[in-house]
């Protein structure tokens, strides 16, 4: 009875582990598609500091912004390579001095989304790399609690399941009950005999 009792308690405690790992892998893969969209995203964005060194070169001819196709652009010449490129510029922007610093400014931000969604891109991946793990090792036969229980708080976010005690580290007596008390996740009792004895008294005297 008592192997039958501890077979199935541990077999609900591995489903239980189970569905919240498949629940976090799932969101972590969401997490790493959405981080991949933004990393593309980003990278898609011009390259603003480039177009802030090139305005940067030729700040002491005061270039001033022109009308093209109905949009507002600076009309210069690349140095390193002499052609000629049309920057985007901002009517907002006073003077070609504070569109390159605009330039700057939007350069650090792209920056700084790439760095962001390449760092969560890389988080969720190390993180479904050891929720697969886990779920791995819960398939094999000879599981142990230990194990079980390390996975369970450790990766699928559980609470563990702690077995009550008195201060001074007895077992709290609940009604006269001396076997293994626990708590669910919940906070509801489980009680567990340990030994045939203990289950009799607890299925016919308490439960």
């Amino acid at each position: 009875i008592e192997s039958e009792l501890e077979a199935a308690a541990l077999r609900i405690r591995r489903e239980e582990t189970l569905r919240a790992l498949k629940r976090a892998l799932s969101d972590c893969e969401k997490q790493r598609a959405q981080s991949e969209v933004a990393t593309q995203s980003a990278e898609a964005e011009p390259n603003y500091s480039h177009f802030g060194n090139l305005l940067k070169a030729v700040l002491h001819l005061n270039p001033e912004a022109e009308k093209r196709a109905g949009k507002s652009i600076y009309r210069i010449t690349d140095y390193h390579t002499g052609e000629e490129v049309f920057l985007p510029a901002d009517h907002k922007m006073n003077s070609a001095s504070e569109q390159m610093k605009r330039y700057f400014h939007q350069a650090k931000r792209q920056a700084r989304k790439l760095s962001e969604a390449k760092g969560r891109f890389e988080r969720a991946a190390a993180r479904i790399n050891r929720l697969q793990a886990a779920l791995a090792k819960l398939e094999d036969p000879e599981l142990s609690w230990e194990t079980l229980e390390a996975i369970a708080s450790r990766e699928a976010g559980l609470a563990p399941l702690v077995q009550t005690m008195a201060p001074g580290g007895k077992k709290s007596a609940r009604s006269g009950w001396g076997g293994r008390v626990f708590l669910s996740r919940e906070g509801l009792s489980i009680w567990v005999g340990r030994d045939r004895d203990e289950n009799l008294e607890l299925t016919f005297k308490h439960a």
